[in-house]
This record gives structure tokens, C-alpha cells and sequence, in this order.
């Protein structure tokens, strides 16, 4: 959608096109003020979304260093007040490219911790803490950047991804997206109940369409169960295994607290040197033709 309506009406130049999100429509675009790639996303005017991801981005949240969730660059509001556009930073799902070393998975488990603990702590659920709403500020790991709806491409044409290892360009930013199933319960942590299926996760063990369960708990084994997901795809991260567990427990009362489970990531953390946390790590599909062929890429592209 490139058109010199679009481009006088909005302070951006749009690129690629709608498609459907877990809530709304989502639509990459380029700010033609500085050409700094965004994400806008269309939510109700009136829902809980634009409440809790405008609170989330206040000047007074943003200054917490735990706070993971998405900025919110700019709201606009269109024409029929019904909805309006969530202006955010371009992110990437936070497990693509490949983790190059123990230490990378260590710093995105932490910030995702970190980040659920502040909504938890300031009585917020995320509801959907799954793996397409873990993102990644690519900036550092992918300078040329990607395509939207092909983020293993530059261009959208050719399959050539390059990138960086993240603990060559630390610190890399990790943040939550996604807050159309998120709420905000005054009355504490424990108030937060609902019923029926919700999430990208279908068979979280407690989902009833008659017994409430609790939000904030539910956020606990979702988290757990994408930490998971993504560990056992590397042999050399089993010793995170038992802590995502934990999380996942099918019984939600046998689950951790997320502060209590970060304490237990950190005990694990503890037990790896220096020399085990920077070790080359690969994938159970990584052959060893991929490996060479990655190692003879990054030395062309570097």
C-alpha cells in the first residue's frame, strides 16, 4: 500500500499489508520523518488493550529497567473513533536467528522474567505469554534488517537472512507484545479468574468452560511451556529443563510465583562459568553441511 494518500494523510510510508493478529489487524509501515521502521496495529478505541499498553509506556513505567513490554511510539486515532493505530518498534520473534550460545538464552529468559514479574507486580496478567508474543529487537542481530511477513529474508524475495550472534552486539532488547488479552485486577493477583481456552497454547491443563482458573498463574505455565519449546531444540540447554518444568506444572498451584521462578533461573545460572555460558551451542536439526555453510556465510556477509 504506497500511495501519496497514505502518505499525506500519515506520518508514514506503508509497506506490506494487513493481515490478522490474535486481536485486530497489524501492518508494518516506515516513519518518513526519520525512515525508522515501525509496526502499527489497529485495536478498539475503547478496549482494555490501548489502556493497559499506554499505562505499560508511561513515562513512570518506562523508567523501570524491568518493564519488557512494548513501547508505544504514538497512538493514532482514525476516522470512525471505533479504532485507532498502535504505533510500536519493528521486533522480531525472539528465537530466530539461532542462538549462538548459553549466555543468549540466559539474557532473553531473564528479561521475559524480569518483564512478568513488573505486570505481576503491578497486578497485570498478560494472558498470552506464548512465543509469537516474546519478540526481539532486531536491530543489533539483523542491521539490514528483515521482511515483515518473511523474516528469514532482507528483501521478501530471496531466503538469505544474515545476522549477528547477539552476545557479539549485547545488550539486545527482549520485549512482551500483545496486550488484547491482558488485564488489570486491582484487588491482587488473586481476584483474576476466567473461564474457556485463551492463548496460543490450547491444552494449558486448568482451561474449563465452567471452573474459573487464575490469569496470573495461567501466565506461569505459559511462559514455562514456551521456555521450554524453545530449550529442548538445543541438546547443551537441558540444564534449564527442570526450572521450565517447574512453571509448567499441570497442577497450577504446584507452580512457582514468577519471582520465585526467576530466583530458581538465576540458582541454575550460578552453576555455568563463563567459559560453559560462551560455548557454541547448536540445534538437534543443526547437520553438520548447515554448520559449515553458516560458518562460510558469516564470513562472506561479516
Amino acid at each position: 500500500m504506497e500511495t501519496s494518500k497514505t502518505q499525506r494523510n500519515y506520518p508514514f510510508f506503508l509497506r506490506g499489508w494487513l493481515r490478522p493478529a490474535c486481536k485486530g489487524d497489524i501492518l508494518d509501515a516506515t516513519q518518513i520523518k526519520d525512515g525508522v521502521k515501525v509496526v502499527l496495529k489497529r485495536v478498539p478505541s475503547a478496549g482494555n488493550e490501548v489502556k493497559i499498553a499506554l499505562y505499560l509506556s508511561s513515562a513512570e513505567m518506562r523508567s523501570n529497567p524491568r518493564n519488557r513490554t512494548v513501547p508505544i511510539l504514538d497512538v493514532i486515532t482514525l476516522p470512525d473513533d471505533k479504532y485507532v493505530l498502535l504505533v510500536m518498534p519493528y521486533l522480531r520473534v525472539f528465537n530466530t536467528p539461532p542462538f549462538h550460545c548459553r549466555m543468549e538464552v540466559v539474557e532473553a529468559i531473564r528479561q521475559f522474567l524480569q518483564g512478568l514479574e513488573f505486570m505481576h507486580d503491578h497486578n497485570i496478567s498478560h494472558g498470552d505469554a506464548c512465543l509469537f508474543n516474546l519478540m526481539m529487537d532486531e536491530s543489533r542481530v539483523v542491521p539490514r534488517g528483515s521482511h515483515f511477513n518473511r523474516n528469514f529474508s532482507h528483501d521478501g524475495v530471496n531466503a538469505n537472512l544474515t545476522w549477528r550472534h547477539r552476545c557479539t552486539v549485547a545488550p539486545v532488547q527482549y520485549f512482551y507484545i500483545d496486550f488484547g488479552l491482558s488485564g488489570w485486577y486491582p484487588h491482587g493477583l488473586e481476584s483474576a479468574a476466567a473461564v474457556g481456552a485463551r492463548g496460543q497454547i490450547k491444552d494449558i491443563p486448568e482451561f474449563s468452560n465452567q471452573s474459573p482458573y487464575n490469569l496470573f498463574k495461567l501466565d506461569i505455565c505459559q511462559l514455562g511451556r514456551t521456555i521450554l519449546e524453545v530449550i529442548n531444540e538445543y541438546p547443551d540447554l537441558r540444564v534449564f529443563i527442570p526450572f521450565a518444568e517447574h512453571m509448567a506444572k499441570p497442577n497450577p498451584n504446584d507452580r512457582p510465583s514468577v519471582t520465585e521462578a526467576l530466583a530458581e533461573f538465576e540458582v541454575v545460572v550460578s552453576t555455568l562459568n563463563r567459559r560453559t555460558l560462551s560455548a557454541r551451542i547448536w540445534r538437534h536439526e543443526d547437520t553438520l553441511s548447515e554448520r559449515l555453510l553458516r560458518f562460510l556465510r558469516r564470513i562472506l556477509f561479516d
